[in-house]
C-alpha cells in the first residue's frame, strides 16, 4: 500500500512586515489616474471661448443679412426700388438712401447684437457695405441727372425752334428764339465741360434748322416770294449742306408753283382767252416755269369751260321748264 509523505517541518518562513512608501508629491497625470482641475478648467475655457466666438459670428452674420436685405429692397424692389426712379424723381435718392441706411443699421444693431464684439464687427462690415452702396446710388443718380438734363435741354431747343418757325411773321420772334438757344447751349456746355467747338456746332445746327423750317413754312403757306427773299438774306447761316440742298429744292418747287399760279391768275384777270394765255406762256424763258404755267392754264381754263358748260346747261334747262309750264 502506498505511503503518504509526511512534512516534518514548516515550509513557509516568517518575516518582519515592511510598510508601503507613498510619494505625496506625484501628480495625477504622472500617475495616469485622470485630468487635474487645471486641465479641466482649460478645456472648459477653450470650449466656452469657441462657443462664444461662434455665437458672435452667427449674430453678426444675421445682422449683416438683414442689412443686405434692406439694400436689395431699397435698390431692386420691382415697384418702389431705386432703379425704378428715373429723371428728376431720382434727384433726392442720395439723401434718402443715407438716412434710411443709417436708420436700418442702428435698428439692426440694437435688435440683434448683444455685446461690443458683435457690434464692432458688424460696424466694420457695415462700413464696407455702405461704401459700395453709396457708390451704386450715386452712379444711378448721376446717370439720371444726365438723362434729365439732356431731355430738358433738347426739349428747350425744340420749343424755341417751333416758336420761331410758327411765329416767323411776328417781328422779333426769330432773333429772340436764336438768342435763347445760344444761351441754353452755353449753359449746357458749362455744366458738362464742353468746349467751344461743341458750342459753335450746336448753335450752327440749331440756327440752320430754324432758317430751313421758316422757309418751309412760308412755302407751305404759299408765300414763295417771301421764302425766296428770306433764303437770300439767311443763306450763309444755313451751314448744314443737307439742309441747304433740301431748302433749295423746296424753293425751286415752291417758286415754280407760285409763279404758275400768279401767271394764270393774271391771265384770267386780264380777260385773256385760252389761246392768248398760252401764247403769253410760250414767252417764258425758264423751261420749268413755262411748263408749270401751261399746266396751270390748262387747269384754270378747263375749270372755266366746265363752268360755262354748266351755265349753258342750266340756261337750257330753265328755258325748257318755262316752255313746259307755258304750254
Amino acid at each position: 500500500m502506498p505511503k503518504v509523505p509526511q512534512l516534518s517541518s514548516p515550509q513557509v518562513q516568517r518575516a518582519a512586515f515592511q510598510p508601503v512608501q507613498v510619494n505625496e508629491n506625484i501628480s495625477r497625470e504622472a500617475a495616469n489616474v485622470g485630468p487635474s482641475a487645471q486641465a479641466r478648467d482649460k478645456v472648459m475655457f477653450d470650449f466656452v471661448e469657441k462657443a462664444k466666438n461662434s455665437a458672435d459670428q452667427v449674430a453678426v452674420l444675421e445682422a449683416e443679412n438683414e442689412l443686405v436685405s434692406f439694400e436689395n429692397e431699397f435698390q431692386y424692389n420691382p415697384e418702389t426700388g431705386m432703379f425704378r426712379k428715373e429723371g428728376k424723381d431720382a434727384f433726392d435718392l442720395i439723401e434718402v438712401s443715407r438716412e434710411q441706411y443709417d436708420k436700418q443699421r442702428s435698428d439692426i444693431s440694437n435688435k440683434l447684437l448683444k455685446n461690443d464684439v458683435q457690434r464692432g464687427e458688424f460696424n466694420n462690415r457695415a462700413d464696407r457695405r455702405r461704401e459700395q452702396f453709396d457708390k451704386t446710388v450715386m452712379n444711378h443718380v448721376g446717370v439720371q441727372i444726365q438723362k434729365f438734363d439732356d431731355e430738358t435741354f433738347n426739349v428747350g431747343l425744340k420749343l424755341n425752334k417751333d416758336k420761331a418757325i410758327n411765329g416767323y411773321q411776328s417781328p422779333g420772334v426769330i432773333p429772340m428764339a436764336l438768342g435763347d438757344i445760344k444761351k441754353s447751349v452755353l449753359e449746357y456746355a458749362d455744366r458738362h465741360g464742353k468746349g467751344q467747338d461743341f458750342v459753335q456746332l450746336m448753335i450752327q445746327n440749331e440756327e440752320s434748322d430754324i432758317h430751313s423750317g421758316v422757309i418751309s413754312r412760308m412755302l407751305t403757306n404759299g408765300d414763295d416770294i417771301s421764302a425766296q427773299s428770306y433764303f437770300d438774306n439767311n443763306k450763309e447761316s444755313i451751314k448744314n449742306s443737307k439742309d441747304l440742298e433740301q431748302v433749295e429744292k423746296q424753293l425751286e418747287i415752291g417758286s415754280t408753283r407760285g409763279f404758275s399760279q400768279r401767271f394764270a391768275d393774271d391771265a384770267m384777270a386780264k380777260g385773256y382767252d385760252e389761246a392768248r394765255a398760252y401764247k403769253e406762256a410760250a414767252g417764258i424763258e425758264n423751261p420749268r416755269k413755262r411748263e408749270a404755267a401751261e399746266q396751270r392754264l390748262s387747269y384754270v381754263y378747263g375749270l372755266k369751260r366746265q363752268a360755262e358748260q354748266r351755265a349753258q346747261e342750266d340756261l337750257v334747262n330753265n328755258l325748257a321748264d318755262k316752255f313746259d309750264k307755258s304750254g
